[in-house]
């Protein structure tokens, strides 16, 4: 796994709703090869201890 050094910000998606949302740096959407329109699941995994979020483009 190689560390890009990227990072973003977690802002309150709307005024009422209960999600949030962030956005994906451009380097990372282009090493997952993720495009304007992609559908993304999400998940959470534990590894060595800790919790990793891990999201994986839908073909």
């Amino acid at each position: 796994m190689r560390d890009l050094g990227s990072k973003s910000h977690v802002v309150r998606a709307s005024g009422k709703g209960a999600s949030v949302r962030t956005t994906i740096p451009m380097e990372i959407a282009r090493e997952l090869r993720i495009s304007v329109g992609d559908v993304l699941d999400w998940s959470v995994e534990k590894r060595d201890g800790r919790k990793v979020a891990v999201i994986r483009k839908l073909e």
